[in-house]
C-alpha cells in the first residue's frame, strides 16, 4: 500500500507547493530549479521564456495557482509534498500545439518527484487519478508528449513512455525524440 496521498491542487495548498519547488523539486537538477511549472504557459517564440527569471516565475506560478490557471496533482506524504504534475485543459498551454479538437481536452506537461521518492510508484499514482478524475469531470481525452527513449530522470519529466501506455494511451503522432500519445475517455 502507498504511504502518500493524491490530492488535486487548490490555491489552499500554495505554501506547500511553494516548499516543494523552494527545497526539494530540483535538488539534484539545479539548472530547472527556475521553472516553477510555467514552461508551458508561454509560447516559446517570443523569447520571453529565455528572459524569464526564477523570482518571476515563481510570482506568477503563484498567481496563475491562486486563480485556478495553473492545475495539477500533489502527491502527499507526512504534510509535505513528493510529486506534482502540471495537468490542465490542452487549452491553457501556449507552448503546446493547438488543434480543432482539443476542447474538453486535458495535457499533461510535466511530472516532479522529489529525488528520493523517485521509483516508488507517485508518477503512476499521479496518472491514475488525473484519468480518474478526467472521466469523472466529462473529459474526452489526455494527451501527453513523452520521450521514446530516455535512460535519465530529468529527460523523463514528462512521464516515461511505458507508463502510459500501460494505462492505454496511443501513439497519435511521431514528434522525433518524443511522441504525442492520446486516452480517449
Amino acid at each position: 500500500m502507498n504511504d502518500f496521498t493524491i490530492e488535486k491542487l487548490n490555491p489552499s495548498m500554495l505554501a506547500l507547493w511553494l516548499d516543494f519547488f523552494d527545497t526539494r523539486a530540483f535538488a539534484d537538477n539545479p539548472d530547472w530549479a527556475s521553472c516553477y511549472c510555467r514552461c508551458y504557459h508561454f509560447d516559446h517564440s517570443t523569447g520571453e521564456w529565455q528572459q524569464s527569471t526564477a523570482e518571476e516565475n515563481r510570482f506568477c506560478s503563484s498567481k496563475m495557482i491562486e486563480e485556478k490557471k495553473m492545475g495539477g496533482y500533489i502527491a502527499l506524504k507526512e504534510g509535505k509534498i513528493v510529486g506534482w504534475c502540471n495537468v490542465n485543459d490542452k487549452k491553457a498551454y501556449a507552448r503546446l500545439e493547438q488543434q480543432e479538437d482539443d476542447d474538453f481536452m486535458l495535457a499533461i506537461t510535466c511530472f516532479v518527484i522529489d529525488p528520493l521518492y523517485r521509483q516508488k510508484g507517485i508518477a503512476k499514482s499521479l496518472l491514475e487519478k488525473i484519468i480518474a478524475d478526467a472521466r469523472t469531470e466529462g473529459y474526452q481525452s489526455i494527451e501527453a508528449e513523452p520521450p521514446k527513449n530516455s535512460d535519465s530522470p530529468y529527460h523523463n519529466y514528462k512521464g516515461p513512455l511505458k507508463m502510459y501506455k500501460q494505462k492505454g494511451f496511443e501513439e497519435i503522432k511521431d514528434l522525433g525524440d518524443r511522441v504525442r500519445l492520446r486516452l480517449v475517455l
